[in-house]
């Protein structure tokens, strides 16, 4: 179970914030200790904020499914950039394709309640990370 809401929690994070932090990783050879710091803060996060959208296990099942397909695709994205067949700026519209495309699936899982609620939390959290970078508040 808590393998399958670490899955679910990874395509959720591809939605909102993991875009931009996977964006600075092409290129770069293997990933730092702060870029899985950083994965390791967004998956805590949205294991909160799942926790609060009460899936039932069908919807959880269709995620972590979904989650499988874009992970693999998001590596070969990766693997093409780091061979340099692919440019950055390719790489990153395929990745807001990935991106969107997940966002439409999830709609599509989520109850119009949920999915209202998952958005809600999301532009509070897209709100209180701003606020953190402008240094005025610290972060959580």
């Amino acid at each position: 179970m808590k393998k399958l809401l670490t899955q679910v929690l990874v395509v959720i994070a591809a939605l909102g914030v993991a875009a931009s932090a996977s964006a600075q990783t092409v290129g770069q050879e293997g990933h730092g200790k702060n870029i899985q710091a950083a994965r390791e803060v967004r998956q805590k996060k949205m294991a909160e904020v799942l926790g609060k959208l009460n899936l039932t296990s069908d919807q959880k099942n269709k995620i972590a499914e979904m989650k499988l397909k874009d992970v693999a695709a998001l590596k070969e994205i990766r693997k093409q950039a780091r061979a340099g067949t692919l440019s950055k700026e390719d790489a990153m519209a395929k990745r807001k394709e990935i991106v969107k495309s997940s966002r439409q699936s999830i709609k599509g899982i989520l109850t119009p309640v949920q999915d209202k609620k998952l958005m809600t939390m999301l532009k509070a959290m897209k709100a209180q990370k701003k606020l953190e970078k402008k240094g005025t508040i610290p972060p959580q």
